[in-house]
């Protein structure tokens, strides 16, 4: 079978054919693979019918790029929803985020009345411990008569999973699995000052440097040896075998002798990213005509999206002028773009980037290099999960151009263990685990419709499936035993967690005997931040301030500071009055909350990004904002976006009070302006 020119594969015939019969499918094949080609046939089919077909994905970025890659085919029957941008929201075909799904299932289901298929992409991301809720929620609140196309390239516990949904969807659903990739990957290991080899040539080269040696420390803190290392020559002599020298001087040389440019290097920090674009400078990628070509391109679309003269444009400039660049969530939105449509050119040969850029984003290069197999998550350093080691390594080989991909993962031969290295690099795809876990609004939202049948509605999750299904077994190996306690365990724990949350919801007038309150109506309408807001409502901040005043306070609700960035503080006299009410009545329920048991507890308010909120509602330019933060420019605009969603959400919730809307139109206008404008710029062509 042929589609848009392509010899179709089995598993996309497979799935073609099981939306032919109007089924849900479920399909897992590696990373450029084709998985879209299937997306992009489900579109097709239904663009000209009466049905509505909604495109799903984990991050904003990609749902832009989907929306600008849909639009460029099918012009204005594409339509995108996001919490930035409202664009064509009657469309036949929509993309979304996978909040905004949720949400509208919550908010106004019949909406979704014509809605025959919703595409998840990345559908493992219901393993996110922070928004995989998301996910699980959509697939069991969603109406009975929406299929699913399910699309990921890591589910390793792939019949547990179908199972659940089918159970849960009580129909059809086909699972089809790939596990050949079209573009073969080589793999290896860059064991600094050896050489490149695999996992036995490390285990060699780690045993001969550390012999005599104990290992003292840990691998992300601070480690030694006791007794000094063989020298390199030695362990050389005791493990030649198979060890490959490098071409050149250094890894990114090697690769470039190779000929396997363009390489995507994922460095997990942003400051790493930075440091090592600007280190490669001077590095010959480019020839002078390709000089002049990419500075032109870059020159043109900088204009296009208006940002010529901004600062961080103009210090990209000179690293693009060679071939290089760095991405990561710090940058402007429209740099990261930029970027983004340059590499797709093949003008950019070396992208430093942060592992984000993995997650399908279609800029696949030749080769892909990981700087570390730790991380840091944002509570501590670990090893790489599988999945996530996989997800990077598969941006590596580009269809129809490269025959092979090569990925390289660069260790640390003296404190990385053999043991933990082949974990990541060639273990098994860790399992999809359920992450359910009720924000208050979709406590507010099912409470409203099933009283105290929520509790029986939350045994419909997969980590409830899994935990039933255990229970089945008979003979139970020692594993399942641990696993089944475990869901066990987690299930009646996020059962303590909605008890909990209704429990605070009655105590602070959310639910009454006769169901939900005013307070608890205006709440359900709100995803994200919904108590901070409804007690700002209610406590009537939002009546008494001027417009200035009420973006202070929004802010200061969906911002989180960070150690490294410097704020300038707003006057105490001028700020105390807007905010400090509002935060001893936060910090009132946060006490409650601990004192129930509540995990993940609300946030209290940050005023840092007083100041420069402020100044942005007044007309500041947004380079002068460097007086009032040095917050990384991407983070700032997307903190003003967050605050601008809030505001449109808390527009929607309170749509009978004229006063208030009119107050919140005017907070909007003011600070979802130029770069800011997410709409702005994915209308730009």
């Amino acid at each position: 079978m042929f589609y848009k020119q392509y010899k179709l594969d089995r598993f996309q015939e497979e799935a073609i054919k099981a939306i032919e019969q109007n089924h849900s499918v479920i399909v897992a094949a590696p990373t450029g693979a084709g998985k879209t080609l299937i997306a992009e046939y489900a579109v097709e089919k239904h663009i000209e019918s009466s049905e509505q077909i909604i495109y799903t994905a984990p991050i904003k970025a990609l749902s832009n790029q989907k929306y600008r890659d849909f639009s460029r085919d099918y012009g204005d029957k594409i339509g995108i929803v996001t919490g930035d941008v409202v664009i064509n929201p009657e469309a036949p075909i929509l993309v979304m985020t996978t909040e905004i799904f949720r949400n509208t299932i919550f908010e106004n289901v019949e909406r979704l009345n014509d809605v025959r298929y919703v595409i998840f992409d990345e559908i493992h991301y219901i393993d996110d411990i922070k928004r995989g809720t998301v996910w699980e929620e959509s697939i069991i609140f969603a109406p009975q008569h929406i299929n699913f196309i399910c699309l990921s390239a890591t589910i390793s516990n792939l019949t547990e999973f179908s199972n659940w949904m089918r159970n849960t969807r009580e129909k059809r659903i086909e699972v089809i699995s790939e596990t050949k990739r079209p573009i073969p990957l080589e793999h290896k290991l860059y064991m600094q000052g050896y050489g490149l080899g695999w996992l036995e040539e490390f285990k060699k080269v780690q045993r001969s440097a550390n012999k005599g040696s104990e290992l003292k420390g840990n691998p992300f803190g601070e480690r030694f040896f006791q007794t000094r290392q063989p020298s390199r020559t030695q362990v050389m002599n005791t493990a030649t075998t198979g060890i490959e020298e490098l071409e050149g001087e250094d890894l990114i040389e090697h690769i470039q002798l190779k000929n396997q440019l363009p390489c995507l290097y994922f460095s997990l920090s942003r400051k790493s990213c930075e440091e090592k674009a600007v280190e490669n400078i001077e590095r010959d990628f480019l020839k002078p005509e390709e000089r002049k070509t990419i500075l032109d391109e870059y020159d043109e679309l900088c204009s296009r999206y208006g940002i010529k003269d901004e600062r961080s444009a103009k210090d990209m400039r000179e690293l693009v002028g060679h071939g290089v660049a760095y991405h990561h969530a710090g940058l402007l939105p429209t740099i990261k773009e930029v970027l983004e449509r340059l590499f797709t050119m093949g003008y950019i040969k070396l992208l430093f980037t942060t592992e984000t850029f993995a997650l399908g984003i279609n800029m696949p290069a030749c080769s892909v290099v990981l700087d570390s197999i730790a991380k840091y998550d944002g509570v501590e350093f670990r090893y790489l999960k599988a999945r996530e080691y996989h997800q990077m390594a598969g941006r590596a080989g580009r269809r129809g151009i490269d025959p092979k991909g090569f990925v390289y993962a660069c260790i640390n031969t003296e404190f990385d263990k053999y043991e933990d290295v082949k974990k990541v690099v060639s273990g098994d795809i860790e399992r999809i685990e359920s992450q359910f876990n009720l924000s208050y609004s979709s406590i507010l939202n099912l409470y409203e419709k099933h009283g105290e049948g929520i509790y029986d509605i939350s045994e419909k999750s997969l980590g409830s499936y899994q935990n039933a299904k255990a229970a089945e077994q008979k003979d139970l190996s020692p594993k399942t035993i641990w696993e089944q306690k475990r869901n066990g365990s987690m299930a009646e724990y996020r059962r303590q967690q909605i008890k909990s949350r209704l429990d605070l919801l009655c105590e602070f007038e959310y639910i009454n005997d006769d169901g939900l309150t005013p307070k608890g109506k205006i709440t359900s309408r709100i995803f994200g931040y919904e108590l901070q807001v409804t007690e700002s409502l209610f406590d009537g901040f939002f009546h008494q301030l001027d417009p200035d005043w009420i973006n202070v306070l929004v802010m200061a609700i969906v911002f989180e500071s960070k150690k490294d960035c410097w704020y300038r503080e707003m006057d105490k006299k001028i700020l105390n009055p807007i905010v400090s009410g509002m935060s001893q009545r936060m910090k009132k329920i946060i006490e409650r909350e601990k004192a129930l048991g509540i995990d993940t507890p609300l946030k209290e308010l940050d005023t840092n990004l007083s100041t420069a909120i402020y100044q942005w509602g007044k007309g500041c330019e947004f380079d002068g904002l460097g007086d009032y933060t040095d917050t990384p420019p991407g983070d700032l605009i997307r903190y003003v976006r967050q605050a601008t969603d809030l505001l449109r959400q808390t527009r929607r919730a309170v749509f009978i009070d004229d006063e208030i809307l009119g107050k919140l139109n005017t907070c909007i206008a003011m600070i979802n302006r130029d770069i800011v404008d997410a709409e702005r710029q994915l209308r730009v062509r």
